[in-house]
């Protein structure tokens, strides 16, 4: 593993179980598919004093990739598709951020 996708979706509390429930049956499953590059999701939630003082709650969903070569070539055929579904399913506030965190040796 070389790098890590990070995707964050803020949710209304109220929407939470909706959003994780999506996650688990479709996107991850979507975005994990054989032949994607993708793999060791991993689902976390913002906790701590930032999430007390914040009004949504935050999921980030990240996923594992060998090279960089694998995350574009994701990105391209598969996240599209599958966040143009989460914008159509969440809408009208179908809010996210991602990030592309390259790993680094420890020494």
């Amino acid at each position: 593993m070389q790098y890590l996708y990070n995707i964050t979706f803020p949710s209304l509390p109220s929407r939470l179980d909706h959003l994780l429930g999506w996650l688990r049956t479709y996107a991850i499953p979507a975005l994990t598919a054989p032949g994607s590059g993708a793999g060791s999701p991993l689902l976390s939630m913002i906790d701590g004093p930032a999430a007390e003082q914040s009004q949504l709650d935050s999921v980030c969903l990240q996923l594992a990739f060998g090279s960089a070569a694998d995350v574009e070539r994701w990105e391209a055929e598969t996240l599209a598709k599958v966040m143009e579904r989460y914008q159509a399913d969440f809408a009208p506030e179908p809010l996210f951020f991602s990030t592309l965190l390259r790993i680094l040796p420890l020494a």
